[in-house]
């Protein structure tokens, strides 16, 4: 159920949706009346979704209060990645790497310094079933200087809801007693914390990947055609937290 309403997400989070929808609606009405509603409203969408300034309130007013401390000499038997940051490549024997790479990357950073035991990597597309390929990552692991003992892949997840039960049928119950960290984006870990929480974990989380601490130029002000994959990431957030909490 829920893997059909991340798909679902993933339509209506776009903002590209509402922009061609509206053009749309702009070039084929007949009414000169509503064409320039609808030419007007795209108009409307296109700059809104295009202004870095807004872009970046509404990203802080969102992980503002998500911060990565964690205390002094504490340790956690497992860090948990959530994939979303790779995918294999078939063709030649290797994992690309997308923005949200940071994720594993600080997992490894964690692991050295000590603060993780254990790297577990859940559902990302570099090792699910029929597409990854569990070897080709952890060679990358294991030249980074982890271990292969420490390293830990779950497979099935296909989305944020299905990490914790996942992970739950490849380790066992025993799990929740142990402490955990969960390592994603900064956008991503209230939805993450709340689904690990509800399943009966103990964690805490460690944000990355995050895009609201640089300095500002004025030239932000111009439109910024990247934007609104940003804000696809967003408004998925927030559809996706809102749906988890009252379904």
């Amino acid at each position: 159920m829920f893997f059909i309403l991340s798909r679902i997400f993933s339509y209506i989070s776009s903002p590209w949706l509402y922009i061609l929808a509206a053009l749309t609606a702009a070039i084929f009405i007949k009414k000169k009346k509503a064409k320039i509603y609808a030419a007007s409203a795209a108009a409307f969408l296109f700059l809104i979704f295009t202004n870095a300034p807004l872009y970046y309130a509404a990203e802080k007013s969102w992980v503002s209060d998500i911060s990565s401390p964690i205390q002094p000499n504490k340790t956690y038997t497992y860090g948990i990645v959530e994939g979303g940051y790779s995918e294999y490549d078939s063709i030649r024997n290797r994992l690309e790497f997308y923005e949200a790479a940071d994720r594993l990357i600080d997992a490894v950073m964690l692991y050295h310094k000590g603060t993780i035991k254990n790297i577990i990597i859940s559902g990302d597309g570099s090792i699910v079933d029929n597409g990854g390929n569990k070897d080709v990552a952890l060679e990358y692991l294991t030249t980074w200087g982890v271990s292969p003992e420490h390293v830990i892949f779950e497979t099935k997840a296909r989305n944020t809801k299905e990490h914790p039960t996942a992970i739950l049928k490849l380790m066992g119950e025993q799990i929740k007693t142990e402490p955990v960290l969960i390592i994603t984006s900064a956008i991503h870990i209230k939805r993450s914390l709340y689904v690990f929480e509800q399943a009966g974990f103990e964690v805490d989380g460690y944000a990355v990947d995050s895009t609201i601490l640089h300095d500002r130029k004025w030239t932000e002000w111009l439109p910024d055609i990247n934007l609104p994959t940003k804000w696809y990431w967003l408004l998925h957030e927030w559809i996706g937290n809102l749906v988890y909490r009252i379904a």
